[in-house]
């Protein structure tokens, strides 16, 4: 469960309250959730809230079971703060209204000009959960690619709030190749360097006090052959 033992002072309602980008309409919405309703919007802060999140991805970040889930589903409709869509897959998922997209557009601003402070945690989190369902790609499409193409937003937005933060780990590096091997498959080469790239940074940060870490040459290996296969266009 996520950020069980979490007080109010720590949720996003309380934060943007006392800062300079305050949505009142909404950050009111936000004080009437339950701790799991609250929580859900908190992630949401650092995921791409423009784009489904999937159940599964819901129900491994807030441990509950499908009694309480729905509970929390129905609590954020009433609100007008989610609704549920049909992902690509078929399956369900949550959708940011749009005055909730709105609000978020606003307090990313509002979140780059300070420190990740206790948010890493929430990323941390969500880094872990994404590693569970971001898989790596078949070479031909299968329902692996139907799967990463609803987790890619996310990933891509979690590895970036842990970029500007300056303290990726090295699970980040690990989502970003699985995200560049999917575009490399799909022969999408110059957005698939773009995340080997961003991995390999990320990795050497890591690892700047090893030498020859495997991590780094597997890095640099997947990176080469994106390269060469750009070289054979």
């Amino acid at each position: 469960m996520l950020l069980a033992n979490s007080s109010p002072e720590g949720t996003l309602a309380t934060k943007v309250t006392w800062g300079r980008y305050t949505t009142l309409e909404e950050v009111q919405k936000f004080k009437q959730l339950t701790t799991e309703g609250q929580q859900l919007m908190d992630c949401l802060a650092y995921l791409d809230f423009k784009s489904p999140i999937p159940y599964a991805l819901v129900n491994r970040l807030l441990g509950l079971n499908q009694k309480k889930l729905d509970r929390v589903v129905a609590e954020l409709s009433s609100l007008s703060l989610m609704c549920v869509v049909s992902t690509s897959d078929g399956q369900q998922g949550l959708q940011a209204t749009c005055s909730v997209q709105a609000f978020f557009e606003t307090y990313k601003d509002c979140r780059s000009q300070a420190r990740l402070g206790p948010g890493y945690k929430i990323l941390s989190k969500l880094a872990e959960e994404l590693q569970a369902q971001m898989p790596w790609v078949a070479s031909a499409p299968d329902d692996s690619w139907q799967q990463a193409s609803l987790y890619e937003p996310h990933v891509l937005s979690v590895s970036k709030a842990f970029e500007a933060s300056g303290t990726a780990p090295s699970e980040v590096a690990t989502l970003l190749e699985r995200v560049g091997h999917y575009q490399h498959v799909k022969r999408n080469y110059f957005q698939a360097v773009s995340c080997y790239e961003r991995a390999l940074a990320i990795r050497e940060q890591v690892y700047k006090e090893e030498s020859n870490q495997p991590e780094i040459a597997a890095t640099l290996r997947n990176l080469g052959t994106v390269w060469s296969d750009l070289g054979d266009r």
